[in-house]
């Protein structure tokens, strides 16, 4: 059986062995190689792995992409990039509950990309920018990929004016 460096790569296990517990983090993914096996049969690789594991409530993020991939995001065009983004940071179970329930709904026909939700979702406010995009977007003239760039930065509301303060 391969080694945990050989498959998710050696710069990513010496990274997670750094994060906070990382030496339980390591301990978890040798002795669940096949869990490993699995994210990388699913697309995900070692950044996917790194991004998912580095912060608090790691197990359960494993277990939730792990049980949620097949039948919730992969018909719905979510790849590893976009799930450990989106779950990388603070409110993750909030944001995974919003986009699924919303994405084929209000997103979707906005033209919004997987890849759009999963940059607009990664920092702070990401509940007022979907509120945003909800209420706002359709009757902007900004393409997905511009509004995705403005709502990354932190002052969005200020680029968007007026607009960004009825729903903030």
């Amino acid at each position: 059986m391969p080694t945990l460096e050989e498959l998710i790569g050696e710069e990513y296990v010496l990274n997670i062995g750094i994060t906070g517990q990382g030496d339980e983090k390591l301990a978890f993914l040798e002795q669940n190689m096949g869990l490993v096996q699995q994210f990388l049969e699913m697309g995900f690789n070692g950044s996917h792995i790194y991004s998912i594991v580095c912060g608090p409530e790691w197990r359960e993020k494993l277990g939730n992409i792990i049980q949620n991939y097949e039948p919730v995001w992969k018909p719905l065009g979510f790849t590893g990039s976009n799930l450990a983004q989106i779950v990388a940071y603070a409110d993750w179970k909030d944001k995974l509950d919003r986009i699924s329930r919303d994405y084929e709904r209000v997103w979707k026909p906005l033209g919004l990309q997987p890849t759009h939700i999963a940059q607009i979702t990664r920092g702070k406010g990401w509940s007022n920018k979907l509120d945003w995009l909800q209420t706002k977007y359709a009757a902007s003239t900004y393409t997905p990929v511009r509004i995705a760039r403005i709502l990354q930065k932190a002052n969005w509301k200020e680029i968007l004016g007026s607009s960004a303060a009825a729903v903030a």
